[in-house]
């Protein structure tokens, strides 16, 4: 298992977690990138009808209710359209960083590689499948018992028993089209939410993981040139100065 989570050498595994989590848009007409901006369409105008049904019976009744689960979108919203307008600078990022992999001719090169990168692919899968069980279960549990209720008839006043969804405001307390629509709506639009949340977290990690393996690998190389008595010289110390200077950009 862990050699397969382990980072991939041509950075394909960041591509796609950037493609599955919807902030990867540089596809030069492929049909996906007019899905990723489709999806956002999506996520944005459910977000604003989010807004108008909570706040429609005011702002104490809004905050009082399922609007913490809403507030989430405001980040989210800016922070797509952020990685869209930077999107050759996110593209650029990853070609250095492979860059960096091509370069590397060394076998204790590669094993730091893998055992720092299979480290931080663990937490950013195990984060990301963490938070999309807590939404799945967050929005199927209580239909589930309500079912339940409804089968095996002990439910005597009518109640739907639901945990607070961002579009509850519209239901009329009945078990029709428009409760279970919104239900659905809701939980596509909070699978969304996690998504452009881990894309992004995992980018970041990733990234700043990535820069502090080079950094190691660089501290060990001038640790060995020391032992090799390299330090003087002038092709061992360009090769230096060039690998940092790389990580510094």
């Amino acid at each position: 298992m862990l050699e397969r989570i382990k980072g991939k050498k041509n950075l394909t595994d960041l591509l796609l977690l950037l493609k599955i989590c919807g902030l990867w848009f540089d596809f030069k007409g492929n049909i996906v990138g007019v899905l990723q901006k489709f999806r956002y369409l999506y996520f944005l105008t459910v977000f604003i009808f989010m807004n108008i049904s909570a706040f429609q019976n005011g702002i104490k009744s809004a905050f009082s209710g399922s609007f913490f689960l809403v507030s989430g979108g405001f980040y989210v919203s800016l922070q797509v359209v952020i990685y869209y307008l930077f999107r050759k600078k996110t593209w650029d990022i990853i070609e250095k960083l492979r860059m960096f992999n091509k370069e590397r001719n060394e076998k204790w090169q590669w094993k730091t590689f893998d055992e720092h990168s299979n480290v931080v692919w663990i937490v950013v899968w195990l984060y990301g499948v963490a938070a999309i069980t807590f939404i799945l279960v967050y929005y199927t549990a209580p239909l589930l018992y309500d079912l339940c209720l409804l089968i095996f008839n002990t439910d005597d006043d009518g109640y739907i028993f639901s945990f607070p969804y961002p579009l509850e405001e519209i239901r009329k307390n009945n078990r029709d089209f428009v409760h279970y629509s919104m239900q659905l709506m809701s939980l596509f639009w909070s699978l969304l939410l996690v998504g452009y949340g881990m894309g992004s977290l995992g980018l970041q990690t990733i990234i700043c993981s990535y820069c502090c393996i080079e950094i190691h690998i660089l501290c060990k190389t001038i640790e060995d040139g020391g032992k090799r008595k390299l330090l003087n010289n002038k092709h061992f110390l360009k090769k230096i100065i060039k690998n940092h200077n790389d990580i510094l950009r």
